[in-house]
């Protein structure tokens, strides 16, 4: 049972080394109260040391395929650990999760997803024993998973973190179904994985523009729900799988649509454990039924490629997996890696633009937050950045434009940019609109 966790932690060791990424230095003020308790208990002992950081979560990791193995031996009762641990192992090579353990601000579905295994074990003790204790700490459990994720963020209205949000709700129904599709497709083949998945990365269809892909979600994921109802009472472990898959794909579905997100990597770190146990179950079936075979020549040769085949698989993800841990090692990796299949992505622009500033490249820097800007013409942030970065070289027309721009979008920082414009007037003599903004600025302040 061990062995597979120290494998699991083992496979993200080369986390270790890594540093901080994308909004992990803000990781002290974002994510809910329990996140970031974990993060000031670290923070108090430590200081800033990103290493104990992916330390941390890759014990959380580790001890969340312990658990998956526990679990699924509890619920199997199988005498040659076979289908937990190959469903444990499936879990841990899977090249999706990288992102919930290598972006330490993620730490959160790390421990929803264990919370709620813990709640599992606890509830499968209490049916065996029906001892009330077990099923107060089943209770617990699943309260401190809601509260490991349960958040209101900052970025709840950002378009370009939300990519649906600007449709009407009946013309997100394309984009999302196409987004399950999508899921599906990750969950199979991992290529490529990306940092970000907002605005312009995933197209959004129309029923006419992607009716093949949006016909062929559909049918594929009203085949398996099909399949897992019609074959429940004959096999009942592969429907459990299915629909622990396909439960939470559809809840995220559900969750874009109603709230506009896009796609998310660390979203799909709870259904690949339904995954992760249907292909563990079609393993164990299409090896017992090789071994039912007259034919001793199709007997093991069927084996033969049935085994062989899933150590392809197996060492194909975890190769995938520790490529894809070395990509998080910075932002510059991060970008570079990322950058091929991003071009039209405004935050990977706006994420260039800002490693930019911090290298001198002004000139550069300024190319991706317009590029950010073009691609996505309401990015407050992107508008703030150029500005800040046109004060810096002193071209105060240009940085009023881009300050003005920010704050016509609705920019969070509206206090800020006030300030700033306040500054820019006084600095070009206009008295007029200088009077103007520091009234806007009295009135925000009341």
């Amino acid at each position: 049972m061990l062995l597979v966790g120290v494998f699991a932690f083992l496979l993200y060791a080369a986390t270790w080394h890594n540093g901080y990424v994308l909004n992990d230095a803000s990781r002290l003020f974002q994510g809910s109260q329990l996140v970031r308790f974990t993060f000031f208990i670290e923070h108090y002992f430590w200081g800033d040391a990103p290493s104990v950081s992916h330390w941390i979560n890759g014990l959380l990791f580790g001890y969340t395929v312990t658990l998956i193995w526990a679990l699924m031996f509890h619920l199997s009762g199988s005498k040659f650990f076979v289908f937990p641990t190959l469903t444990a192992l499936l879990f841990a090579v899977h090249p999706l999760h990288t992102e919930a353990v290598c972006y330490v601000s993620h730490r959160g579905i790390l421990l929803a997803f264990l919370f709620i295994l813990l709640a599992a074990m606890k509830g499968v003790a209490y049916f065996h024993t029906r001892y009330l204790r077990y099923a107060v700490m089943s209770v617990l459990a699943l309260l401190v998973a809601g509260l490991s994720v349960f958040w209101l963020p900052n970025v709840l209205y950002n378009d370009v973190l939300f990519p649906l949000s600007h449709l009407a709700l009946l013309d997100r129904i394309p984009p999302v179904i196409y987004i399950l599709g999508k899921s599906l497709y990750l969950m199979v083949i991992p290529h490529p994985l990306l940092f970000n998945y907002g605005w312009q990365q995933l197209p959004l269809y129309t029923w006419q523009e992607g009716s093949l892909k949006i016909c062929l979600s559909v049918v594929v994921y009203s085949g398996l729900f099909s399949l897992a109802f019609l074959l429940w009472r004959r096999c009942r472990w592969l429907c459990m799988g299915l629909f622990l898959f396909l439960i939470p794909t559809l809840l995220l579905g559900l969750y874009s649509f109603i709230t506009g997100f896009g796609l998310s990597e660390s979203l799909l770190y709870f259904s690949s454990f339904g995954a992760s146990w249907t292909v563990a179950w079609l393993i164990m079936a299409l090896w017992t039924k090789c071994q039912t075979l007259d034919k001793p020549l199709w007997r093991y040769g069927l084996g033969l490629c049935l085994m062989w085949s899933v150590i392809a698989i197996f060492l194909t993800y975890m190769f995938c997996s520790v490529s894809r841990t070395y990509d998080w090692k910075n932002e510059q990796r991060l970008l570079e890696s990322s950058g091929p299949f991003m071009v039209r992505n405004a935050v990977y622009h706006y994420r260039l633009g800002n490693y930019l500033v911090g290298l001198d490249s002004l000139d550069y820097a300024g190319r991706e937050f317009l590029e950010a800007t073009r691609l996505y013409p309401a990015y407050t942030d992107a508008y703030y950045q150029l500005g800040l970065l046109y004060e810096r070289r002193n071209h105060l027309e240009s940085a009023r434009w881009a300050f003005k721009k920010s704050l016509y979008y609705g920019s969070p920082r509206r206090h800020e940019i006030l300030l700033k414009l306040i500054a820019i007037q006084d600095a070009l003599g206009d008295v007029k609109d200088r009077e103007r903004y520091r009234l806007l600025y009295k009135n925000d302040s009341k």
